[in-house]
């Protein structure tokens, strides 16, 4: 199998955390996910970060943003990734065509008050 991803996977109270500070669920059509921060997309960790497979980390909460209808997204610190803004992806509108990689197009993010969660560092693979 290959990597699909490599990730901080969020654990279930975590996954909770995240979508309570999103402030309730979507109209009908959107899809929850809330399940990852990309570290990496299409390959496992870079070298520098292997050693930290199957550990728990903490990230930092630290705002809300949503791209047009499409996908509804919380902001985070504390661990590296390749995105501009790291970020777990919590809602989206399937129905209107909308795909979790529409939460990179974010620009306007709105600040919460931060919070720890926690996830696991892994290669999805797939």
């Amino acid at each position: 199998m290959r990597t699909l991803y490599s990730a901080v996977v969020l654990d279930p109270k975590s996954k909770i955390d995240v979508l309570h500070a999103v402030r309730g669920i979507p109209h009908s059509g959107w899809d929850c996910k809330a399940h990852h921060m990309t570290i990496c997309f299409g390959r496992g960790l870079p070298e520098h970060l292997k050693r930290d497979l199957g550990k728990r980390v903490p990230l930092t909460v630290t705002h809300v943003g949503k791209y047009s209808n499409s996908a509804i997204a919380v902001r985070v610190a504390g661990y590296e990734s390749q995105n501009k803004h790291p970020h777990i992806t919590c809602w989206v509108n399937t129905r209107a065509g909308g795909k979790p990689v529409d939460s990179n197009k974010i620009e306007f993010w709105q600040p919460v008050k931060n919070f720890i969660i926690h996830g696991t560092v892994e290669e999805v693979k797939g």
